[in-house]
Formats: structure tokens, C-alpha cells, sequence
């Protein structure tokens, strides 16, 4: 039991990376349960705080890469536009119209 005034930390990991704030656990909340597993209480948690992602740590091989305008206009050059007559009938494009 935590004591009224007293604080605790929770960490919570995942198998992929984080790299904004918005990739973070939005709205956590505790349920807790009675002796026979019923329910008892949803209690909400309104007192957290999400860390800075300045320094994302990677276990694995795989490098994160932060995307910046730079890295998606690069991304964006190796876009080729498609050949019309190959696509099936039901995706809209603009010879549709």
C-alpha cells in the first residue's frame, strides 16, 4: 500500500520505439480486484508525467531514426507514379473523375 504522500515509479516498456510523446500510454488507469476476482474499483491516474525522448535507448540492431522534413524529402524522391491502366477499377485516381 502506498502511504498518502509517499510516490512511486512505474516503467513501462515496449517492443518497438517510442521517438514523440504521442506514442507514449495516454490515460493509465489501476483496476484493482477483491479476494475472488470481481472487481472493485477503476481508479484513473492524473498524476504522471511522460519523460523526454531525447535519448531513445535500442536494444536491437535496428537503428531509430528520428524522421525530420530533410529525411522525408529524401524518402519522398524515390516516390514513382503508378501506370493507371494497372490498377484495378475500384481505386479512385484522377482519370476517374
Amino acid at each position: 500500500m502506498l502511504k498518502p504522500g509517499k510516490r512511486c515509479e512505474i516503467e513501462i516498456q515496449a517492443s518497438w520505439p517510442w521517438i514523440k510523446e504521442s506514442d507514449a500510454p495516454l490515460g493509465p488507469y489501476f483496476v484493482f480486484y477483491g479476494k475472488n476476482g470481481e472487481e472493485k474499483a477503476v481508479i484513473a491516474c492524473s498524476a504522471y508525467t511522460i519523460e523526454p525522448f531525447d535519448q531513445p535507448e535500442n536494444e536491437g540492431t535496428e537503428k531509430t531514426i528520428f524522421p525530420t522534413a530533410a529525411s522525408r524529402y529524401q524518402e519522398n524522391l524515390n516516390i514513382k507514379d503508378l501506370d493507371i491502366s494497372k490498377l484495378p477499377p475500384v481505386v479512385p485516381h484522377a482519370g476517374f473523375l
